[in-house]
């Protein structure tokens, strides 16, 4: 999933070490008891998607996915992906189907229903911090 992820996104997580390590020590204690779902979906010999669960009381919280991408843009690997993974859980009993955080195309054309995301950040007030909280204003004000 990390090249194919990195393939896709510049600043894919799986460029840090830490985040690669906390999640294979997250995949490994959990997913026997099936709090993670991973899948490998291929297509003949060719793997075209990896795709990352947190399921939880029967929710399917996705979290990541690595895709091969085609350069012919009627082949969608990630619509297929996610399609044979919703048939997976809807198979199981799951009441819901999560994509969580972030607009992107695939979660508009495969959802029937969205949420706003709400952000809170909780922090004590230093130097560095407060110095971090200008820098945003600002560029948000020349962004605007």
């Amino acid at each position: 999933a990390g090249l194919l992820h990195q393939e896709r996104w510049g600043d894919s997580g799986f460029k840090n070490d830490n985040f690669v390590k906390f999640h294979q020590t997250l995949i490994r204690q959990n997913h026997r008891d099936g709090q993670i779902t991973f899948f490998k979906i291929s297509f003949g010999n060719q793997t075209i998607a990896y795709l990352y669960f947190f399921s939880i009381n029967k929710i399917a919280y996705f979290y990541l996915q690595g895709i091969l991408y085609f350069e012919n843009g009627k082949l969608k690997s990630g619509l297929v992906a996610h399609a044979l993974a919703m048939q997976y859980f809807i198979d199981n009993g799951y009441k819901k189907y999560d994509f969580m955080g972030g607009h992107s195309q695939y979660k508009v054309q495969l959802s029937n229903q969205t949420r706003q995301l709400e952000t809170l950040i909780i922090r004590n007030r230093r130097f560095l911090l407060a110095l971090e909280d200008d820098a945003r204003k600002i560029k948000q004000w020349i962004k605007n």
